[in-house]
């Protein structure tokens, strides 16, 4: 029971991992397109 307990653990760790990364993307994201950049 206990290994599965530490999975749920690194599980719900990598998840929070997971949003703060797409929070940066997200800003990346909008700050990139809030520059005024030629389509290409």
């Amino acid at each position: 029971m206990t290994e599965a307990a530490d999975e749920i653990e690194a599980l719900r760790y990598s998840l929070r991992l997971d949003e703060e990364l797409i929070g940066m993307i997200q800003k990346i994201i909008s700050s990139l397109n809030s520059r005024p950049m030629p389509n290409g």
